[in-house]
Formats: C-alpha cells, sequence, structure tokens
C-alpha cells in the first residue's frame, strides 16, 4: 500500500526516476504531483472501489427491469451509491497531500511553501510558537474535511 515504503525512501526513488528520465523537469510541479499520486494511488482508489462494488449487477438489472436507460440508471441509482465512495477517497487524498512531507521536500519547486514544509522547518529551528499556526491549520483542514465527509453521508443516507 501507499505506505509499505517509508516516505524517505520513496521521495529518494522519485528524485532518482526524475533525474535519470526527465532531468528537465525534475523539481517542477508536474513531477511532484505524478510522485504523490503514484504514492498514494491506492489510498484514494479503495474507498472509490468499494463504494463502486456497492452497485451490483443486481440493483442496476433492477432499475433497468423498471425501465430506465443505462445512462438513467447510473445518474439515478449508481451515482449516488458511488458518491460518498468518490467524497471519501478525495478527502483522503487531501489530508495526505497537506501531510505528505518527505516527497515534498525532495521534489517541490524552489521556494514551494507548504503546510507541512512549514510545520517542519518551524519545528527544526525551535520555532514551536511559529509551528503552531500551520500545524493548528492541518487540524482545522483535517476537521472540516472530516465534517464535510459526515454532511456527505448523511445527505446520501437520507
Amino acid at each position: 500500500g501507499a505506505f509499505a515504503i517509508p516516505g524517505i525512501s520513496f521521495a529518494l526513488a522519485a528524485v532518482f526516476a526524475s533525474l535519470a528520465l526527465v532531468p528537465g523537469l525534475y523539481r517542477t510541479l508536474p513531477v511532484l504531483v505524478l510522485a504523490l499520486a503514484i504514492r498514494h494511488l491506492a489510498l484514494g482508489v479503495a474507498p472509490v472501489t468499494g463504494a463502486v462494488l456497492l452497485v451490483g449487477r443486481g440493483v442496476t438489472d433492477a432499475a433497468r427491469s423498471l425501465g430506465d436507460d443505462a445512462l438513467r440508471v447510473m445518474l439515478r441509482v449508481g451515482w449516488p451509491l458511488v458518491r460518498p465512495g468518490i467524497a471519501a477517497g478525495f478527502a483522503l487524498l487531501f489530508l495526505t497531500f497537506a501531510k505528505e512531507l518527505p516527497v515534498t521536500l525532495f521534489l517541490a519547486p524552489p521556494g514551494t511553501r507548504t503546510l507541512a514544509t512549514r510545520l517542519w522547518t518551524e519545528a527544526t529551528e525551535g520555532g514551536y510558537g511559529a509551528a503552531a499556526a500551520p500545524g493548528l491549520m492541518l487540524l482545522v483542514l483535517s476537521l472540516a474535511s472530516v465534517g464535510w465527509l459526515l454532511r456527505t453521508r448523511a445527505a446520501t443516507v437520507a
């Protein structure tokens, strides 16, 4: 899975691959996004896969037997069942990307400042008071995304 390889090992491998395959793109946004996507793909796909499996053949066959065409079945039956899984995958990826440090440190374009890099920089320099603001922001983002997930799930169940 996403966490089977330590972040520093993955980051160094991504640096090596970037320099060996496309040296001109090293420390650019496309390489950073690609590395993050590869590292955390399973984390985002797992909830979506689970949601898609909920839409079994029997559910779609029942909707089709009531006279709906394939597009209407997807919009009226499939989408409401899959939407919470997509939202969960998005929220998990968003939070993971927001706190990702090793890959960001090694592959982000020069001058890029993320919450994770600001928190790390301040904490390593002993500026714990200054590190509190990015730490609090990560906490607020986490709470907001969990709240959004719960609201999305409640709207789907109701």
